[in-house]
């Protein structure tokens, strides 16, 4: 007698959902900065909108971690470290390209963040207690960044120049060319991790039980608003560029938890199904929507869009999100139709060698404000995002 065991589906429409808010997150945000008049940003509803916006990492890093989590519950595969790699070393490589493009040599920004996050991710994975782990690491990093920090610097005062490693470890002072020091970042997909674990351990509970879930994290989602509500009367900063403050932290737990309960309802109420699909961001088209976004505000800004009132904004906002999420889907399904191609072998080695190509362009022309530096960064990066597609 044979016995048929169905494998568990890992696919989870709430955690692409989940991408797409980030990514929405990500664009407003990046458009504010660039294109918003000075006096509209720093005030008013547009300030919170911007404000909200930069919470887009933190939900881009959680949800990687959510996606590891979710495949731990899979048997642990022999050769899994060899795609892995070249999957990181095509991030930090798209992640230098947009060091290059400002003249600087490296530097660790989003993509590259994200490889690194995948690594350590695996690394946790195959461990023999990932969950433990976890739960040590966001207890250790989160200390190290509010705890250890800041008594090593009352004992011994600044580090001596150059140190940059230890910077980036501890969390402060920032580190130039460096938009996410391991403390407190890393907290995040760790966090993601157990989330997605639990998820799957638990997923016929969230299931049948959805209202509840999604009571339960809105409910979860005002504590540490509420915390950040007193430390705003206390006068305290939330900030997140080049070091996190102790407030943007608290608060920023407010965005994930309400994020995953508006994917859930999104994935629940037939009628929003619009707005899910519309949404949606899977694999590459997640990764691709990054330097595509890039590009078309520093072409756009280049061409004069700059300097608009909020509601010239508001509509060039939603206009540049339709138009990022088509050109990041168009981008993963031009490299599914490359699988299909026959000669794979010399389709990669065309790719990569062209990747080298602009790589060297770019290098070459790379500074503040250069045409040639942008279009090839963008070019680079978006080569490396079909590289991606290949298994």
């Amino acid at each position: 007698m044979s016995t048929n065991i169905q494998k568990p589906n890992l696919h989870w429409l709430e955690l692409d959902v989940l991408r797409g808010l980030a990514a929405v997150l990500m664009i407003v945000n990046h458009a504010g900065v660039k294109t918003l008049m000075v006096a509209e940003a720093s005030q008013g509803v547009m300030n919170s909108v911007l404000f909200i916006g930069s919470f887009a990492p933190v939900l881009f890093f959680f949800v990687t971690g959510v996606g590891s989590g979710i495949q731990s519950s899979q048997k642990k595969k022999q050769g899994r470290w060899r795609p892995l790699l070249m999957k990181v070393s095509i991030l930090f490589l798209a992640d230098l390209l947009m060091h290059w493009s400002a003249g600087r040599w490296i530097g660790l920004d989003f993509l590259g963040f994200i490889g690194l996050s995948v690594l350590v991710l695996e690394l946790v994975r195959q461990s023999s207690a990932p969950i433990t782990i976890c739960g040590i690491g966001i207890v250790a990093i989160s200390a190290t960044r509010f705890l250890i920090n800041p008594l090593l610097h009352r004992l011994i005062g600044s580090f001596p120049t150059g140190w940059w490693g230890l910077d980036w470890i501890l969390g402060t002072p920032a580190v130039p060319g460096v938009s996410y020091p391991l403390s407190p970042w890393m907290v995040y997909p760790l966090l993601g991790f157990l989330v997605g674990a639990m998820a799957m351990r638990w997923r016929d509970i969230i299931t049948t039980r959805r209202r509840q879930v999604i009571i339960g994290l809105v409910a979860l989602g005002t504590l540490p608003l509420i915390a950040s509500l007193i430390l705003a009367f206390r006068q305290a900063e939330f900030f997140r560029w080049g070091t996190v403050s102790l407030a943007f932290f608290i608060v920023s737990f407010v965005p994930i938890l309400v994020g995953i309960a508006w994917a859930l309802v999104l994935c629940t109420v037939p009628t929003l199904k619009p707005v899910q699909s519309a949404l949606s961001l899977r694999g590459v088209a997640s990764l691709a929507i990054v330097p595509i976004h890039y590009f078309l505000l520093d072409l756009l800004t280049s061409l004069g869009v700059k300097e608009l009132n909020g509601l010239v904004f508001s509509l060039f906002a939603i206009g540049l999100c339709i138009a990022t999420f088509f050109l990041a889907r168009t981008t993963e399904s031009a490299g599914l139709k490359l699988q299909k191609i026959q000669s794979q072998k010399w389709l990669k080695i065309g790719l990569i060698t062209a990747t080298f190509l602009v790589s060297c362009v770019t290098l070459i022309y790379g500074g503040e404000g250069s045409v040639i530096a942008m279009y090839s960064r963008t070019i680079g990066q978006m080569i490396l995002c079909l590289l991606l597609t290949f298994r």
